[in-house]
C-alpha cells in the first residue's frame, strides 16, 4: 500500500510545445522507450500540420529520473510538422509504470462513433468501405487514417455507403461477398453516372447468384471468385485486390459485357473526386534523423 510520504511526486502542466523543445527532449530524454514507429510519427506529424491535433490527457510523461516514458511518438510529429503544439505534460512518474503504458484496448471507429454522439448510424461495413475508398479509390496512405479522420470521411460519403450496405446488400451479410473491398467499389459507382437499379441487380446477384440474363455473367463470375476465397485454407486475398476485381466485374455488368475470366482493372474505373480538406492532408516530406538515444525500428 502506497502512504503519504512514499507517494510518487507527480507534477503536470498544459505547455505549448515547440518543435525545438521536442527536438530536445527526443534527444536528451529518451533512453528507454518501446521500438520507434515511423508511420505512427507520420500520422501524427499530419493531424498536426492539418491543425486537427486536440489537447487530450493523453499527453508528454516523463518519470522520476527524468527519462521520457510516453510520448515520443507525438513528440516527433511535432517535429516533422514544425507545429507548436498544445499538451498536457507531466513530471515524476514511477519508472515501473511504462511497463503497462499502452497495455489496454484501444479504440474502435465504432467506439469514437459512440462517444461522438452518432450511434447507430455507423456500423463496421461503413467503415471497411470507408478505408478503401480512402486508400485504394484515393490512394491516400492508410498511416494518416486516424479515427476521427474516418468518421468525418465517412460522414462525407455516407450517401453512398449507406447505399452500397443499406440498399444494394439490404443490409444483408454475406460470407465472403459484403466486404469492404466490394462494397467501397459500389458506394463509388453510387457518385459516378451510372444507373442505381443496375447497382442494385449486381448486388442481388452476387447475394443469391441467380439470374438468366447473359450480361450479368460478370457479377456471378465475382460471386464465384469471392465465395472460392471465403472458404480457402490459408491466408485471403488482401481487399486491395478484391477491391480491383470487383471494379472490373462492374464494369462489365454495367455495360453488358459476357465475362469468363476475373481481372483486376487496371486503372480508376469510378473516380472519386475529393477536393476538399482531406486532399490536403499529406504525409510530412522528411522524418526525424534517428539519434543514438532514438531506437528507429
Amino acid at each position: 500500500m502506497t502512504t503519504k510520504d512514499d507517494a510518487p511526486k507527480i507534477t503536470s502542466k498544459v505547455m505549448d510545445v515547440t518543435p525545438d523543445m521536442a527536438e530536445k527532449w527526443l534527444n536528451d530524454h529518451n533512453g528507454l522507450n518501446r521500438p520507434f514507429k515511423n508511420g505512427l510519427a507520420e500520422k501524427y506529424a499530419a493531424s498536426m500540420a492539418a491543425g486537427r491535433w486536440r489537447l487530450t490527457p493523453q499527453g508528454i510523461a516523463f518519470d522520476e529520473n527524468d527519462e521520457l516514458m510516453d510520448g515520443q511518438h507525438r513528440l516527433t510529429g511535432i517535429s516533422l510538422s514544425q507545429k507548436t503544439i498544445r499538451m498536457w505534460i507531466s513530471w515524476g512518474w514511477p519508472a515501473g509504470s511504462r511497463l503497462v503504458l499502452d497495455d489496454h484496448a484501444k479504440r474502435t471507429p465504432l467506439d469514437v462513433a459512440e462517444i461522438s454522439g452518432i450511434r447507430g448510424r455507423f456500423t463496421s461495413k461503413h467503415f471497411s468501405a470507408s478505408r478503401l475508398m480512402w486508400t485504394a479509390g484515393l490512394n491516400y496512405a492508410p498511416n494518416l487514417l486516424s479515427n476521427e479522420m474516418l468518421i468525418e470521411f465517412t460522414k462525407k460519403y455516407l450517401p453512398g455507403l449507406d447505399f452500397a450496405v443499406n440498399e444494394v446488400f439490404q443490409g444483408k451479410k454475406e460470407r465472403g461477398v459484403t466486404q469492404g473491398g466490394v462494397l467501397a467499389v459500389i458506394a463509388q459507382a453510387y457518385y459516378c453516372d451510372v444507373d442505381k437499379i443496375r447497382l442494385q441487380k449486381f448486388g442481388q446477384v452476387l447475394l443469391d447468384g441467380r439470374s438468366t440474363d447473359p450480361g450479368d455473367d460478370a457479377a456471378q463470375v465475382l460471386r464465384g471468385w469471392l465465395k472460392e476465397d471465403a472458404h480457402r485454407r490459408g491466408p485471403r486475398r488482401d481487399q486491395k485486390t478484391i477491391y480491383r476485381k470487383t471494379q472490373r466485374a462492374l464494369y462489365a455488368f454495367i455495360k453488358g459485357e459476357r465475362m469468363e475470366k476475373l481481372y483486376e482493372a487496371k486503372e480508376q474505373l469510378f473516380p472519386l473526386s475529393d477536393e476538399g480538406k482531406f486532399s490536403k492532408i499529406k504525409p510530412p516530406a522528411v522524418r526525424l534523423p534517428a539519434t543514438k538515444k532514438t531506437k528507429a525500428a
